[in-house]
């Protein structure tokens, strides 16, 4: 009788723990999850390179940010949203020397004129990605399915003898986008790791216009390539 109440109450015991045991992984009481995804938020800067520049212009001088968050449903597959900001200046400055009482001579600039490019992809993207080396590194392709905001900006100093004044043009074009990216990571723990990438946006934003009264269609042609590195912030 005492064996048999010994084996019930260790029984009663270890039961809960079983039983806490054969529900990790499950999401609630309904049962397991298809889905016992991780989440993630990746911060990126880079490089962008314009196809289409005016003449003269650095196609490389853009500035190219994103931040994506999302989910991991497989070691193999992420899901997210991410929205990335081409920031891109361009100018003609004049150099002068302040007339001022000091040892060392002050130096300016002036822009007499100058192009401001801000094009901002919001959308969805989807990453397919294969770990290798116990996992430590996983290279990857992603692609991109966006909506872009662009907008352009001219404004050039305007000098009517001792008066000055800036004078400013801008417009904003909208239209879908898309992205394809080739990448690596190195995950350094499960919660952190660096990458590294490169890819191809495809943009052509319009918006209708008027010229010389005539209604036409502007559209830009806003794509390029782009260089980026980053980091992966995980979370459970």
């Amino acid at each position: 009788m005492l064996t048999i109440v010994a084996l019930l109450g260790t029984n009663l015991w270890v039961a809960p723990d079983a039983s806490a045991h054969g529900r990790r992984g499950h999401r609630g009481p309904s049962g397991p999850s298809f889905f016992p995804a991780a989440g993630y938020t990746t911060l990126k800067a880079g490089g962008y390179g314009l196809d289409q520049t005016v003449a003269g212009a650095d196609e490389w001088s853009g500035l190219f940010l994103g931040v994506e968050t999302g989910i991991t449903p497989s070691p193999y597959v992420q899901v997210g949203v991410s929205l990335d900001w081409l920031r891109r200046r361009e100018g003609t400055t004049e150099s002068l020397v302040i007339d001022a009482p000091y040892e060392l001579p002050v130096h300016g600039e002036i822009e007499l004129r100058g192009t401001s490019t801000d094009l901002v992809p919001l959308g969805g993207v989807v990453r397919l990605q294969y770990p290798v080396s116990l996992g430590r590194i996983v290279p990857y392709v992603s692609g991109h399915l966006t909506f872009d905001t662009l907008r352009l900006e001219y404004h050039e100093l305007l000098r009517d003898g001792a008066a000055q004044s800036v004078a400013r043009d801008s417009e904003y074009f909208f239209g879908m986008g898309s992205t394809i990216a080739l990448g690596v990571e190195a995950k350094l723990d499960q919660s952190f790791g660096l990458l590294f990438e490169a890819g191809v946006h495809d943009s052509n934003p319009e918006k209708g216009m008027r010229i010389d009264g005539v209604p036409v269609v502007g559209v830009v042609d806003a794509g390029g390539e782009f260089v980026r590195v980053g980091m992966r912030l995980g979370f459970s």
